[in-house]
C-alpha cells in the first residue's frame, strides 16, 4: 500500500482558529455521536429557514450544474489535446520510418563510389515496389572542379546532348543530379545542378552542418489542376572514412546526397488517418518563411480553416527535416464525450431541482406541524440515501473515534460487509477484521486504518488494497477528514474506487514489454549467429563489398540488441522485477576491467580514456554485473557526445562513507534546462537531430535507476562547451 499527498499537520495546528477552514459536513446522529440536531424555536424562523434553504439549495443546484459543465468540457479538451499529442508523436516516427529508402541509397554509395545508371534503376525500382509512399529517388553528386570534364562527358553518354555543367560560370564544386528514378519526377531533373538553385542550397547546406535529413521546398504540382504539393528529402553520403587527414568532415568525405521526392498527402497523411483523428480536421502550414506560413495541406496554397467551425483548437509545430511546418487540429465542443457524458449536466440540474423542490416543500410543511416535518425530513433523507447508494464508488463516514456512521451499499459489497444499514454505529476495524473479506496484508491495512482516522489533518488521495475473495479486486483509497459547524475534528469521510481493470491494464502492459523483448531476443541471436558464418565465409568465400554490407547489417542487429536488452531491464525496474546480487565490489579493479575491454572503441574514433582509481579504496555494496553495466553505460554515453581529438576520465575517490565514480568528457556539455531531464526514457536535447548511432535512448534512465536500486545516488555537472561529469556515489560494503 502506498499512500500519496498525505502530509503532517500545520505547524500552528493547535492555536483556535489557524487551523485551515474545511466544509462543514451535516449528517444525522449514530449512538454515540457527540453532534445533536437542535430544533428550531419558532415558526418564523422554520419560514426564514425555509426560504433559506430553497435558495440556497437553488444556488448550490446552479453552482453544481455549472462546475459540471465545466467539467466536462475541460474533460473534453483534455482529451482532444491527448489525441493531438499521439498524433504528433505518431507524426514524427513515421516520418523517420518513411525515410529509410534514403538510408538504402546512403548504404549503396557508402560501398561504391560509381553506380551504374541501370544499377541505381534497378535498385530504386526494388525499394519502390516494396510499398513505400516515396515519388521518386535520386543521388545528387558532389563534383569538384577537376572533375567537371569527366562528369560532362557522363552525362552527354546519358542523351544529354551538349551538357555542359559549366554553363552558368565556373565554381569550386557543384552538387549535380546524376541519378533520378523514375525520369519524369516533376520537381528535379537529371544533370540538375542544385547547388545553384535558390530551393536546395539551404537544404544542402543544413544536410552537411548537421549530418542528416533536410528538406526542401514545398513545391506546387506541375499538372495546374493537381492540388497536391510535394516536398524533396536530402541526405548527406560520405565515404568511409580513413586515415587520410585531407577529408573533410569528421565522417568522411561528402560524396554527395541521397533524395527523395514524396507528396505531403501520402508522407504525413497516412499517419493522421492512423491516429483515430475521424472527429478531427487538420491542416499543415509551412512557416518556414513567415509566421503566416502557406497551406500544404490539404489545399495547396489555400486555407481551408476558413470553413472550420466553433471546437476545440491545438496547434502544434514539428520539424520535417529542418522545415517547420505548423500542425492545426480541430475537434469538436464534445470530443470523446459519451451520450451520458455529454448530458450529466442535464441530469445534475434536474436532480438538484428536484431535489430543491423537495426540500423546501419539507421545510415549508414544518408550518403545518411537527410530525409532518419529520415526515418530509425521512422522505428526503431516504432519497438522498438512495442517490448515494447508486454510486459505484463506496462512500463510508466515520467519528473520530472509528464507529461507522453512515455507509452506501457499494462500501458494504466491496468489503463483504452485508448490508450497509446494520453497520451504523459499529466499530469500523473491528468490523473488516472480524466480519470483512480476505484482505492482502490485513494487518497493515487495519493499523493504516487506525491510524488515520486518529488524525484530524491527513488527507489520503491514493492508498491501494486489494480484496481477495471471492477474486481478487483493486480498490483505490481516498480520505479527508470532515469537521463540524464549530470547526472541531468530527471524522473522516471515506471513498473506495474499485481500480482492478486499471491495474491488470498496467500489468498486461508491462507483461507484453517483456515479452516482446523477450521474443526478439531468440531471432536476434539467430541473425548475428548467421552474419558471423556468412562473414567467415562459411557458405561460399565472398568478396570486400559484401563483407562491408554483412558488417553494416551486424553493427545494425547488435544495435537492435542492446535496444531489447535496455527495454528488458527498463521494464523489470519499473516493475520491481529486478534481482540484485548484492556483494562486496572492488570498484577500481572493475574499471580497470572494463576500460580495457572498451578502450578498442575509443582508440577507433581517436578519443583518450584516462583512468585515475585510488588502489586503496574500499569495496562496495552492489550487484558486480549491474555496477559494471553502470560504468559501461557513462563511459559509453562519454563517447558517444566527444568528438574526435577530445578525452573521456574515469575517476574513484573515497569520501564520508562513500566511494564516488565519476566519468568526466570534454564534449559540448548540457544546457541547465535538460540536465534533469537527461535521465528520462528516449529523451533527447535536441528533438531536431537524430539521436547518435548506437544510442537506445534508454541508457542514462537505466543508470539512474540501477544506482538508486543499489542505495546509491548520481548527480550530473556540465558546463556548456567544456565538457560533463556524471557522478556516482555508492555505500560502503557492510562490515562482516
Amino acid at each position: 500500500m502506498i499512500r500519496e499527498n498525505a502530509g503532517p499537520p500545520p505547524a500552528n495546528s493547535d492555536e483556535r482558529g489557524a487551523r485551515p477552514g474545511r466544509r462543514p459536513f451535516t449528517y444525522f446522529d449514530a449512538p454515540g455521536s457527540r453532534i445533536q440536531r437542535r430544533l428550531l424555536p419558532s415558526d418564523k424562523l422554520a419560514t426564514l429557514a425555509t426560504l433559506a434553504t430553497f435558495i440556497l439549495l437553488f444556488a448550490m443546484t446552479v453552482g453544481t450544474t455549472i462546475a459540471v459543465r465545466s467539467f466536462i468540457a475541460e474533460k473534453s479538451a483534455d482529451r482532444f489535446s491527448i489525441v493531438v499529442e499521439t498524433a504528433n508523436t505518431t507524426v514524427e516516427a513515421e516520418v523517420s520510418r518513411r525515410l529509410t529508402e534514403l538510408l538504402a541509397i546512403e548504404g549503396l554509395f557508402n560501398t561504391r563510389s560509381n553506380v551504374a545508371p541501370a544499377d541505381f534503376d534497378a535498385f530504386a525500382g526494388l525499394l519502390k515496389s516494396r510499398g513505400t509512399l516515396v515519388e521518386a529517388l535520386g543521388f545528387v553528386r558532389r563534383v569538384e572542379e577537376e572533375g567537371v570534364e569527366n562528369f560532362n562527358e557522363l552525362m552527354i553518354s546519358r542523351g544529354l546532348t551538349g551538357y555542359d555543367l559549366t554553363r552558368r560560370g565556373r565554381a569550386e564544386e557543384y552538387m549535380v543530379v546524376e541519378h533520378i528514378f523514375p525520369n519524369n519526377s516533376g520537381v528535379v531533373s537529371l544533370g540538375e545542378d542544385l547547388g545553384r538553385d535558390v530551393y536546395f542550397s539551404a537544404a544542402l547546406v543544413d544536410a552537411a552542418s548537421s549530418f542528416g535529413p533536410a528538406a526542401a521546398g514545398p513545391f506546387g504540382a506541375t499538372d495546374p489542376s493537381s492540388r497536391d504539393a510535394s516536398v524533396v528529402i536530402i541526405s548527406p553520403v560520405y565515404e568511409k572514412k580513413s586515415g587520410d587527414p585531407s577529408v573533410d568532415g569528421p565522417r568522411g568525405r561528402l560524396q554527395g546526397y541521397a533524395l527523395g521526392v514524396y507528396q505531403v498527402e501520402d508522407l504525413l497523411g497516412g499517419a493522421l488517418d492512423s491516429s483515430d483523428l475521424d472527429d478531427v480536421d487538420f491542416r499543415i502550414v509551412d512557416i518556414s518563411k513567415s509566421t503566416d506560413g502557406t497551406e500544404i495541406f490539404p489545399e495547396v496554397g489555400g486555407d481551408s480553416s476558413a470553413l472550420w467551425s466553433s471546437g476545440h483548437r491545438l496547434d502544434r509545430v514539428v520539424k520535417v527535416g529542418g522545415q517547420l511546418w505548423r500542425f492545426e487540429y480541430l475537434g469538436p465542443s464534445v470530443f470523446g464525450l459519451t451520450a451520458l457524458e455529454r448530458q450529466v449536466w442535464v441530469i445534475v440540474l434536474g436532480a438538484g431541482l428536484i431535489i430543491t423542490l423537495v426540500a423546501g416543500g419539507s421545510a415549508y410543511s414544518l408550518l403545518a406541524g411537527r410530525r409532518v416535518a419529520r415526515s418530509d425530513l425521512a422522505v428526503m433523507t431516504t432519497q438522498l440515501s438512495a442517490i448515494l447508494d447508486s454510486a459505484l464508488e463506496g462512500i463510508l463516514l466515520v467519528d473520530p473515534y472509528g464507529r461507522i456512521i453512515w455507509a452506501n451499499q457499494a462500501f458494504a459489497n466491496a468489503l463483504r460487509l452485508g448490508e450497509a444499514p446494520d453497520l451504523a454505529g459499529r466499530d469500523l476495524v473491528s468490523v473488516v477484521d472480524t466480519q470483512g473479506a480476505d484482505i492482502e496484508q490485513k494487518d497493515q491495512f487495519l493499523n493504516f486504518l487506525r491510524e488515520v482516522i486518529k488524525d484530524p489533518f491527513t488527507t489520503v488521495t491514493r492508498e491501494d488494497v486489494v480484496v481477495e475473495t471471492p477474486e481478487p479486486h483493486s480498490y483505490a483509497l481516498s480520505s479527508v477528514p470532515v469537521d463540524d459547524t464549530r470547526r472541531e475534528y468530527a471524522g473522516r469521510l471515506w471513498v473506495f474506487r474499485d481500480v482492478t481493470s486499471e491495474r491488470a491494464a498496467e500489468e498486461a502492459k508491462s507483461n507484453f514489454v517483456s515479452m516482446v523483448s523477450h521474443e526478439l531476443r531468440t531471432p536476434l541471436t539467430s541473425v548475428l549467429g548467421f552474419i558471423d558464418l556468412a562473414m567467415d565465409g562459411a557458405g561460399e568465400p565472398v568478396g570486400e563489398q559484401t563483407v562491408k554490407l554483412l558488417g553494416t547489417a551486424r553493427s545494425n542487429a547488435e544495435r537492435l540488441q542492446r535496444l531489447v536488452d535496455d527495454i528488458l531491464d527498463a521494464s523489470r525496474l519499473e516493475n520491481d522485477a529486478l534481482t540484485l546480487d548484492m556483494d562486496n565490489v572492488e570498484v577500481c579493479e572493475l574499471s580497470k576491467d572494463l576500460a580495457l575491454g572498451v578502450q578498442a572503441l575509443f582508440d577507433e574514433k581517436d578519443v583518450s580514456l584516462e583512468l585515475d582509481l585510488e588502489d586503496d579504496t574500499s569495496p562496495v555494496w552492489a550487484d558486480r554485473g549491474r555496477m559494471g553495466q553502470v560504468i559501461i553505460n557513462l563511459l559509453t554515453n562519454a563517447l558517444r557526445y566527444t568528438a574526435s581529438g577530445g578525452s573521456v576520465k574515469l575517476s574513484a575517490a573515497q569520501s564520508d562513507g562513500h566511494v564516488e565514480i565519476a566519468v568526466s568528457d570534454t564534449g559540448a556539455g548540457i544546457a541547465p534546462e535538460h540536465r534533469e531531464r537527461v535521465f528520462e526514457k528516449f529523451y533527447r536535447i535536441d528533438s531536431s537531430r537524430s539521436r547518435p548511432a548506437g544510442s537506445t535512448g534508454l541508457g542514462l534512465s537505466i543508470t539512474k535507476s540501477l544506482v538508486e536500486r543499489m542505495g546509491g545516488t548520481i548527480r550530473l555537472e556540465s558546463v556548456v562547451g567544456e565538457g560533463s561529469t556524471f557522478t556516482v556515489s555508492m555505500p560502503l560494503a557492510r562490515a562482516e
